[in-house]
């Protein structure tokens, strides 16, 4: 089901899009993921609680590729180190780590692919005319929205 399409449910009601959150997780990974988030903004960002102020958010903003790179190296690091036996005392632990990449790198997925693929490698972050060919209408259709 398309999740930008009215939905019409069996009592009659009618949601604007279809929201595919399923319910059926445990739900302990993304609780170790919410503690590392907030230790994150902690450190990184004195308790500040307005959310587009976060730390990777200024990161996605400013398109940072070494950034994202840095922030994977260091999620693998503690992957291995989660497999080792070896904990992490941190809030969310070595799996909350893991767990804050994934979210982060999904939201540069689905807010800005042509970043999420400079950080694949797949092109230069400066290559304009690749940037251009992803975007829908082109480089045209965001002169014109300017």
């Amino acid at each position: 089901m398309e999740e930008d399409s009215k939905v019409a449910h069996s009592s009659g009601a009618t949601s604007s899009h279809f929201s595919p959150f399923a319910f059926n997780n445990p739900f302990e990974g993304t609780k170790l993921t919410c503690q590392r988030f907030v230790a994150g903004n902690r450190k990184h960002e004195n308790d500040n609680p307005v959310y587009a102020e976060a730390n990777w958010l200024r990161a996605f903003k400013s398109r940072d590729v070494a950034f994202f790179r840095d922030r994977a190296g260091h999620a693998l690091e503690h992957l291995i180190a989660e497999m080792r036996g070896e904990d992490d005392n941190d809030p969310g632990g070595n799996l909350g780590a893991v767990g804050w990449l994934q979210e982060v790198l999904a939201y540069v997925k689905k807010n800005d692919p042509f970043l999420y693929g400079a950080i694949q490698g797949k092109w230069n972050i400066n290559d304009k005319a690749k940037e251009c060919e992803l975007r829908p209408g082109g480089c045209e259709s965001a002169e014109r929205e300017k």
